[in-house]
């Protein structure tokens, strides 16, 4: 049974120090990489190609959420919900689902970028 305990004890240890690396690497890309998305909001972003995906595909919805197709009002202070760059990425990525976009990151970083500059000024 002591025998036993030791070869346990050992794989264990083994496979921690080992296994420890590897975990730390990727605790590493996952920081990098969710930090490059946030850090500068949306530096990355294609403007004019956000505008355009914008004026394509959000624009007409949000016309018909206020009288006289005055969209753009859903970004005014008084009625927006979105207070960070986060929140705002969060919110273009589940628009474009629920209107079956189809859109890749990219996209989303435009539109949100595309926003950011034009309504919101996260910084």
């Amino acid at each position: 049974m002591k025998r036993l305990s030791k070869v346990l004890l050992f794989f264990t240890l083994h496979s921690f120090i080992f296994r420890a690396p590897v975990f730390l690497v990727f605790l590493i890309v996952l920081f990098v990489k969710s930090s490059a998305v946030f850090s500068a909001p949306f530096e990355r972003a294609d403007l004019q190609n956000g505008k355009v995906l914008h004026e394509r595909n959000c624009s007409s919805c949000h016309d018909s959420m206020f009288p006289g197709g005055r969209g753009n009002e859903i970004y005014s202070k008084d009625t927006r919900k979105i207070d960070t760059s986060k929140k705002l990425y969060a919110m273009v990525e589940f628009c474009a689902l629920n209107n079956n976009l189809g859109w890749f990151e990219e996209e989303l970083l435009d539109v949100s970028g595309f926003l950011n500059k034009a309504f919101y000024k996260f910084k």
